[in-house]
């Protein structure tokens, strides 16, 4: 399982545009010498009024964009379509499992370890139907093997997508999974969560936290 930032955008033009209805001078968050966002006194408290109301009020969040590659089990990626319904691009399940160069090997699923028997045998089955789909001409008996490997294919497989979701979507995950009893993988997320710009102000912030302002 893995995630990799690839590219974070808005925030600035985002906090500043809140002040729009108002006054666009008002805003204090500037870019420092070592290119950190700062996310100044004024705006961190008005953004943090309307994220107390609602997301719906803080529409701001929807403009700020995270694009990552994820790697998660096919179970993750069903669970995480609560969220996230669009903007995804990956191999498909099935090319994903039979049109790779190598062969099939654990590493490949999210598994507990006392099923490894078991998965190393589903693993053996699709690298026997990987082999047949590669030397078959006949494409009816190609299609046989793609029906197949999607049945065979456990959800533990490990999926790589590149995702975008928006700084609203990413405050609705960790605010449910920050307190509510979470896997693994939710875990990995809310640690990367974390790590993004002005996380800790704008998606991990709630009444009771102490938030810093400086966002690298």
């Amino acid at each position: 399982m893995r995630i990799e930032t690839l590219q974070v955008a808005g925030i600035e033009s985002a906090i500043k545009g809140i002040f729009y209805p108002l006054t666009k001078n008002r805003s204090d968050s500037y870019m420092n010498e070592e290119g950190e966002f700062i996310l100044g006194t004024r705006d961190r408290q008005l953004a943090q009024s309307l994220l107390t109301l609602d997301l719906k009020q803080a529409k701001f969040m929807n403009q700020i964009s995270v694009w990552a590659t994820i790697t998660m089990p096919i179970y993750w990626w069903n669970e995480l379509r609560k969220y996230k319904q669009d903007l995804e691009h990956s191999c498909s399940t099935f090319k994903a499992s039979i049109f790779q160069p190598e062969p099939l090997c654990l590493e490949q699923f999210s598994y507990d370890m006392k099923d490894e028997a078991l998965i190393r045998m589903i693993v053996e089955a699709l690298n026997e139907i990987r082999l047949k789909w590669i030397t078959t001409e006949n494409m009816n008996e190609k299609i046989s093997l793609v029906r197949q490997a999607k049945t065979l294919l456990p959800e533990g497989f490990l999926q790589t997508k590149i995702i975008v979701l928006t700084y609203a979507e990413l405050r609705a995950i960790y605010q449910h999974y920050c307190k509510h009893q979470s896997t693994s993988e939710w875990e990995k997320v809310l640690t990367w969560i974390e790590t993004l710009p002005c996380a800790e102000d704008l998606i991990i912030f709630d009444e009771s936290s102490t938030n810093r302002n400086t966002c690298s």
